[in-house]
């Protein structure tokens, strides 16, 4: 697998992702395609042969002339050899439709293994930008199962009432209006 680079975004490993689970279920798609295949020509191949033993066992060699029951020998012989080798491709799709199933297994695997290091990756990346910017990692989506924190406190209104408007120390400039900071006002505790 490929190995985190410079550059890459999560977005890009979500389309290799995305790609990956496409890929994983075109070929689940051919499996049970060729899994059906499979299965209809084995029940071809039983239904042949119960048909060549219902024509031997009701036949009676006996009835038979000695030219006719050599034909019809050939003729169950020919048969029995292709119902032989449709049993035998049938085996080996079989054997091949395994050997997919357990390619596709292993695929699988690895992109769960691709999912856990993304995640894992992911987790590190925040904690690197949260340790970057100052800020705290961002919460757990299911808060812990404690007593919610104590509210904060409204603040305190100012000893004397402020009776000067807000906009009267200010300077224009031309489209701009600037307003100085207020004063520091003392508060209660």
């Amino acid at each position: 697998m490929d190995t985190w680079h410079e550059g890459w975004s999560d977005d890009s490993e979500r389309a290799r992702y995305a790609l990956l689970i496409e890929q994983v279920e075109g070929i689940k798609r051919e499996l049970r395609e060729r899994a059906r295949i499979v299965a209809a020509r084995e029940q071809e191949l039983t239904d042949m042969r119960a048909d060549l033993a219902r024509q031997l066992d009701g036949t009676g060699a006996g009835k038979r002339k000695a030219g006719d029951t050599s034909e019809r020998e050939r003729e169950l012989a020919a048969a029995i050899a292709a119902a032989e080798r449709r049993e035998q491709e049938a085996a080996a799709e079989l054997a091949l439709a395994q050997a997919e199933r357990e390619r596709l297994d292993e695929r699988e695997k690895r992109i769960h293994e691709v999912e856990r290091e993304l995640a894992q990756r992911r987790i590190a990346l925040e904690q690197e930008r949260a340790g970057v910017s100052g800020a705290a990692p961002p919460e757990p989506a299911e808060p812990p199962e404690s007593d919610p924190p104590p509210p904060t406190p409204l603040p305190l209104p100012p000893d004397e009432p402020e009776l000067e408007p807000a906009a009267a120390g200010a300077v224009v400039l031309d489209d701009t209006v600037e307003i100085p900071p207020p004063a520091a006002r003392s508060r209660r505790r």
